[in-house]
């Protein structure tokens, strides 16, 4: 898939080389952060807590250029 100038890979989380946790964790605490907001006022503190819970072989991730 292309959009612009960049190309997209759609893959499931788990089959990637990368480890994609804290790339998750991050999109997460910054759409849950007015929710999240009474355990920290920042996000990276927040996404740190969460990383480690998301269970890969139930995510897909689109990675732009490699």
């Amino acid at each position: 898939m292309q959009s612009g100038g960049l190309k997209f890979i759609v893959a499931k989380a788990d089959k990637d080389d990368m480890d994609v946790r804290m790339q998750i964790s991050e999109i997460f605490a910054e759409g849950f952060t007015q929710w999240l907001g009474y355990f920290s006022k920042g996000q990276n503190i927040i996404a740190k807590a969460f990383a480690h819970m998301f269970v890969l072989d139930q995510f897909y991730v689109a990675i732009a250029n490699d």
